[in-house]
C-alpha cells in the first residue's frame, strides 16, 4: 500500500494506477473505502484492520454529503467514533481556518481518551485535535485561540462558557463547521444536561448564522429504545433538517450472564463474607468492572477487597472509581486499566465507569449487592467486557435479607433483588426493551438557567425573541407562553432580569451575580447530603433525591428511622428509632423503576416461572443458591396470595403494591399522606401505610375515584415544604407555582396512578 502515500489530501486526486492499486488490494465488500481521503486509508492500514465495520461503510457517504442528521447506533466497542470521524476529516482535510468540527462529550475523561485516540490521525492530515475543559491547560487554550482550526473536543458546560466569555471567537471560529458530533447521546436524553446541550446547539447555530443552512449533527449512542424515529426529534427539536439512522449489524458474540443470589448474614465474620470472598476470588489476576451502584458501597468493596489483599501479603489489585475522587486518581485507575500489559486491574466503580471511555480489555463485569433499576444501565455495563475477540460476560452477585421467622417485612421475604434482576435480564435478551425518554418533565430549573445565559451572552434580548430562541425553535416546547410570562416577572421582582426602556431583557444585579459565580455554567449540582442526628448522635449523612416529609419512615444504616424534623439551613434530619421488624432492603440506584420493570416482576412472581430465554446469542445461568431464593420468592408471593390482592394486612400497617414503578407508587404515597395517612414507599414498586386497616384504605381510594377524582400533580407537590421541592439546581429562583410544577411534572403521574388503582381495587 506504499502508492497511499502519492501526495494530495483528497482522494479524487490521486492518479487512476493508484486507484488500480488500490481496488487490488482492497476486497470487494471494503471498496466503498476509496472515497476516503487516500492518508485516512493508510491510517487503517496501519491499524492492521481487515476492513471496515458494517456501520462505518453505511456512514461514509451520508456523512461525506453533509446535507442530513446522522444518528449512529451500535454497541460499545462497535466502532461508532470511527464511523462518524473517517468520513468527517476527509471533508475537512483541506480546511485550513476555523474550527471544522465540533465533537461533545458529557464526560472530561471521554475527551480526554478521544484525544489520544484522534491525535495520530490528525497529525496525519494536518488537522489540530484541541481538547477544552476545565482541567485542559491554559497554554492549550490560548494557542487554539491564537489558531482555531480543525476539531474542538468540548464538554457542554465549556461550550456554554465559551458563548458566554468568547462568543465573538466562538462566531469568527466556528462560522465554517462542518459537523457538530455528539458522543454518548443516550446519555443526554430526557436530563438536565440534554436540554442545556440542546438550547446551547440552537443557540450557537443563531450565533454562526447557520440557522437556514444547519449545522449536520451526529449523534453516537450504543442504547436507543425502540423508537428511533423519536430520538431525530430529540435531537434537532425544530425538526428543520433530515435525518438518518445508521445501525450496527447484530453481532454474533454471545453474552454470557450469570446470576448468583446470596444471603447477608450480618453477624457473619469479616473474612468470610461470601459476596467478597468470591470477588476476591475471580477478579484477581485479571482485569474487571464492578458495580455496586451507589458511591458507598463503592468504599465499602473496595476497601474490604483491598483488606483481603494486605491480610494475605499480596499487591492490591482492587481500587475504587467514583465522581467525588480527584481526577488524578480517577485518571491514574484508568491508565492502569488501559495498560494491557501491566498489573491486573479491578474497578470497583459507580456510572463513572459506565460510558465508553476506552479501558481496554475487560474480561468480566459484576453487577453486585442489587440491581440497576434502570435496563439501559445495565446493558451499557456488561457492554464495558468481552471487548474485541469475546463477547460481554456479566456476573451478577445480588444479595437479599435474611428470611427468618422474625422477618415481618413483607416485601423482603419476596427476594425482591433476585426478582428484578431476572426481569432485566428477561428485557435485555428477549424484548430488546429499554426505557423511552421522560417527556413528562418540563425543566424549569434548566430553562431559567438558559434565561441567564442568554443575556449573558448577548447583553440583551427582546422577551419574543427569547422566547423563539428557546420555546419554538429550542427544547423548552412544554413551557407555555403564559408560565414564561410568570416567571419573567418573578425573575424581574427578584432582580434577576430587568427590562429596559427599548423593552429588551438585560441581567439584574441577582442575575449578574448568579451567572458570575465560577459554577454557573452547568446545569446540573450534586445532591446535598443532610446530616442523620438521633438523641444528639450524628450516624452519617446521606444525599437527599428524593422526597422527603416529617414523620416519614426512612431507612438509614440497617435501621428503620422516624423523621421528626428537618432543618434546612443546618442540613440536618432528626430521627428516631422505629421498633419493629428488619428493614427491607434498600439499596437502588437512586434512579427511578420504570413500570415496565415492575410488570416484569410481577409477572415471574405471577408464573412462578424462570423467564425462558430464548434468544440465542444469549446464554443465562443461575446457581442452585439463587434457584432457592427464587422459590422462596414465588412461595411467599403466593402465600400472600399477591396474585388478587394488592393491600396487605400486616399488623396494625398495610402494604400496597402498585406493581407500577417508582413514580407511580411514589404519587400513591403523597395521594395518601395528604388525606393523613402516614404512607412511606418502601421499594419501588409497594409502600406501607402505618396504622390502618385494609378496609380503610379500600374505601378511600374507592372514594377517590368515584367522587373526588386524583389531584394533578401539581396539586400534589404543594402539599409539600417547597425547601423539600428544590431538587434540581435553579429549582430556587422559581416561583412557587412554577416549582410545584416543575416538581409535579417529573416526580408524579396522576393518570398512571389512576390505572393503578383500578388494579389495586380489582376494576381492571
Amino acid at each position: 500500500m506504499d502508492h497511499l502515500n502519492s501526495e494530495g489530501p483528497k482522494i479524487k486526486k490521486l492518479s487512476s494506477q493508484v486507484l488500480q492499486h488500490i481496488n487490488q488490494t482492497i476486497s470487494v465488500s471494503q471498496k466503498d473505502i476509496i472515497r476516503l481521503d487516500a492518508r485516512i486509508i493508510q491510517w487503517i492500514n496501519n491499524q492492521g484492520w481487515d476492513g471496515l465495520r458494517s456501520i462505518q461503510r453505511k456512514a461514509i457517504t451520508p456523512i461525506l454529503k453533509g446535507d442530513t442528521d446522522v444518528i449512529i447506533s451500535a454497541p460499545t466497542s462497535g466502532g461508532k467514533t470511527e464511523a462518524f470521524f473517517l468520513p468527517a476529516c476527509t471533508a475537512v482535510a483541506e480546511q485550513s481556518k476555523g474550527y471544522s468540527i465540533l465533537y461533545i462529550s458529557p464526560l472530561k475523561a471521554l475527551i480526554n481518551d478521544q484525544f489520544r485516540r484522534l491525535e495520530d490521525l490528525g497529525a496525519l492530515l494536518n488537522i489540530s485535535v484541541t481538547p477544552w475543559h476545565g482541567d485542559i491547560s491554559p497554554s492549550i487554550k490560548m494557542k487554539s485561540i491564537n489558531n482555531p482550526q480543525g476539531i474542538l473536543l468540548v464538554t457542554p458546560e465549556s461550550l456554554e462558557s465559551l458563548l458566554i466569555n468568547k462568543s465573538r471567537l466562538v462566531k469568527q471560529s466556528m462560522s465554517s463547521l462542518k459537523y457538530l458530533c455528539i458522543d454518548e447521546f443516550h446519555a443526554f436524553i430526557g436530563t438536565e444536561r440534554g436540554y442545556h446541550l440542546l438550547s446551547l446547539l440552537e443557540r450557537l447555530e443563531h450565533l454562526v448564522n447557520r440557522v437556514s443552512q444547519p449545522v449536520p449533527r451526529i449523534a453516537l449512542s450504543a442504547t436507543f429504545g425502540e423508537d428511533k424515529d423519536l430520538i431525530s426529534t430529540i435531537l434537532r427539536p425544530k425538526g428543520n433538517f433530515p435525518y438518518i439512522i445508521i445501525e450496527g449489524e447484530r453481532t454474533d458474540k454471545v453474552t454470557y450472564i450469570t446470576l448468583n443470589g446470596y444471603v447477608e448474614y450480618e453477624d457473619s465474620p469479616e473474612d468470610s463474607y461470601p459476596l467478597t470472598n468470591e470477588l476476591f476470588i475471580e477478579c484477581r489476576g485479571s482485569a474487571n468492572l464492578i458495580f455496586p451502584n451507589t458511591k458507598g458501597r463503592v468504599e465499602e468493596i473496595s476497601a474490604k477487597l483491598k483488606d483481603y489483599c494486605e491480610r494475605l501479603s499480596v499487591p492490591n489489585e482492587f481500587f475504587p472509581h467514583h465522581g467525588s475522587l480527584s481526577t488524578e486518581l480517577r485518571v491514574d485507575l484508568e491508565k492502569r486499566l488501559q495498560n494491557s500489559s501491566g498489573p491486573p486491574t479491578t474497578a470497583v466503580c459507580t456510572t463513572t465507569l459506565e460510558l465508553g471511555v476506552d479501558i481496554g480489555k475487560v474480561d468480566t463485569v459484576y453487577q453486585v449487592l442489587s440491581p440497576p433499576n434502570r435496563v439501559s444501565s445495565l446493558r451499557q455495563r456488561y457492554g464495558r467486557s468481552g471487548r474485541r475477540e469475546k463477547g460481554p460476560v456479566l456476573k451478577m452477585l445480588i444479595q437479599e435479607k435474611p428470611y427468618t421467622a422474625d422477618n415481618t417485612n413483607i416485601v423482603d421475604l419476596l427476594c425482591p433483588n433476585i426478582i428484578q434482576s431476572l426481569a432485566l435480564i428477561k428485557l435485555i435478551s428477549c424484548d430488546g426493551w429499554i426505557e423511552p425518554p421522560d417527556s413528562s418533565n418540563k425543566h424549569f430549573s434548566t430553562f431559567v438557567h438558559q434565561i441567564l445565559a442568554v443575556l449573558a451572552q448577548w447583553g440583551s434580548i427582546r422577551i419574543q425573541q427569547l422566547y423563539y430562541l428557546l420555546c419554538i425553535n429550542g427544547p423548552f416546547k412544554k413551557i407555555e407562553i403564559d408560565h414564561f410570562k410568570e416567571l419573567l416577572v418573578h425573575l424581574g421582582r427578584k432582580k434577576y432580569i430587568q427590562q429596559l426602556e427599548s423593552n429588551e431583557l438585560v441581567l439584574g444585579i441577582q442575575g449578574n451575580a448568579v451567572v458570575g459565580h465560577f459554577n454557573f455554567y452547568s446545569v446540573f449540582s450534586t445532591p446535598i447530603e443532610y446530616r442523620i442526628i438521633s438523641d444528639k448522635r450524628q450516624l452519617g449523612t446521606i444525599p437527599i433525591g428524593f422526597t422527603i416529609m416529617e414523620e416519614q419512615n426512612i431507612i438509614f444504616a440497617g435501621k428503620y428511622w422516624k423523621i421528626i424534623s428537618i432543618d434546612e439551613e443546618k442540613r440536618s434530619i432528626l430521627v428516631k428509632p422505629l421498633k419493629g421488624g428488619k428493614p427491607p432492603q434498600f439499596l437502588g440506584d437512586g434512579m427511578l423503576l420504570h413500570q415496565r420493570v415492575a410488570q416484569e416482576m410481577y409477572e415471574i412472581y405471577r408464573l412462578g416461572e424462570l423467564p425462558k430465554i430464548t434468544n440465542p446469542n444469549f446464554i443465562f445461568r443461575i446457581s442452585e443458591k439463587t434457584m432457592d431464593l427464587f422459590k422462596i420468592g414465588v412461595k411467599h408471593f403466593r402465600r400472600l396470595k399477591l396474585n388478587d390482592e394488592r393491600i396487605i394486612q400486616n399488623g396494625e400497617n398495610c402494604v400496597v403494591f402498585t406493581w407500577a414503578g417508582t413514580k407511580i407508587t411514589d404519587t400513591l404515597v403523597i395521594l395518601l399522606r395528604k388525606e393523613g395517612f402516614n404512607a412511606s414507599r418502601i421499594s419501588d414498586f409497594a409502600l406501607e401505610v402505618s396504622n390502618t386497616t385494609r378496609a380503610d384504605l379500600r374505601s378511600y381510594l374507592l372514594y377517590v375515584l368515584s367522587n373526588t377524582g386524583i389531584p394533578n400533580e401539581t396539586n400534589l407537590a404543594s402539599i409539600q415544604n417547597r425547601k423539600h421541592l428544590e431538587k434540581e439546581k435553579y429549582d430556587k429562583l422559581l416561583p412557587a407555582s412554577l416549582l410545584f410544577l416543575s416538581h409535579g411534572s417529573r416526580a408524579f403521574d396522576s393518570k398512571g396512578l389512576k390505572k393503578c388503582i383500578d388494579k389495586i381495587l380489582g376494576i381492571t
